[in-house]
Parts: structure tokens; C-alpha cells; sequence
């Protein structure tokens, strides 16, 4: 038998009892094969699992994170009592994504529809006499949901 084939009857059946070297012999392999196999990292080595549960949950950071969607991770990590790099990883692995759209207080929605009809290209003004401090300019959402925020200003 070949090593390739040896591998999966090995670790199938190689811990049963015997020496390494009646393995050997039985699969047809050399020694240095089986020792190797045996070994952390080799074919039968089986990594172990997690020691503990999570200290967030997971399922309520979710929760948290549609409620407060403008709250940054270092609140969050506070709020959770975990690491920054805690909350920056799950969120990552629950695919929440950072962004936000901003709108202001003072629109009207009527008025606008009543431009965009008109076929009129917007005017863009320069924002240099907000005040941007006031609202976070950033929030937190499932990827592919939007985080909509409003803004105070003149119109």
C-alpha cells in the first residue's frame, strides 16, 4: 500500500493499541511516516477546541448594533466590558460594516421631489459653515443595510 492511501487507515485505526512499528509494518510505510503522522500538526493530530465560551455574545452585539447603529467600537467595548479588538473582530465576522449617509433636518421632501422632476443637475455648496461636530458622521449596519443619519444646518 501506498502512503497515500496509508494515511486515512492509519488514522483510522493507528491509536488502537501497538507499536508504532507493527504499524508501520501493517500499512507498509516507514517508521518515520508514522511518527510523523502522529505528531501536532501531522494527519492524525486533531486541534483542540475552544476552551471556554465567548465572553460577547454575539447575538447581542447584533441586537446593540441595530439599536445604536452611530455608537463607536470603543463604546461598545465598553458597554460589553471587552476589548476594542473584541468588538472590531466580531463585527467583522457578523459581516457589519461601517458607514453612513448623511441628510439634513431642515429638508423638504416635497420641495425635492419637485426639483429632481424638473430635470435640473443639484448645485453643490461648500459646507464650510456647518457644524459637523454635533452629529457622528459615521454609524455602523448589516452590510448591504444603509445607516441613515440627520444633521442640523442651514438650508
Amino acid at each position: 500500500m501506498g502512503s497515500i492511501i496509508a494515511k486515512p487507515l492509519f488514522t483510522d485505526s493507528g491509536r488502537g493499541g501497538g507499536s508504532k512499528a507493527e504499524a508501520a509494518r501493517r500499512f507498509q510505510v516507514g517508521e518515520a511516516s508514522v511518527y510523523r503522522w502522529l505528531k501536532p500538526g501531522g494527519v492524525a493530530y486533531k486541534r483542540p477546541g475552544p476552551q471556554r465560551p465567548h465572553k460577547l455574545d454575539w447575538g447581542a452585539l447584533r441586537r446593540h448594533v441595530e439599536d445604536h447603529p452611530d455608537r463607536t467600537q470603543a463604546e461598545r467595548a465598553r458597554h460589553f466590558q471587552v476589548s476594542r479588538y473584541c468588538i472590531w473582530n466580531a463585527l467583522r465576522k457578523l459581516a457589519v460594516t461601517h458607514k453612513k449617509r448623511l441628510g439634513y433636518h431642515e429638508r423638504n421632501p416635497l420641495q425635492r421631489k419637485r426639483f429632481l422632476r424638473r430635470g435640473k443637475h443639484p448645485v453643490y455648496i461648500d459646507e464650510c459653515g456647518f457644524v459637523s461636530s454635533s452629529t457622528r458622521r459615521y454609524g455602523y449596519a448589516p452590510k448591504g443595510q444603509r445607516v441613515d443619519g440627520l444633521v442640523s444646518g442651514h438650508r
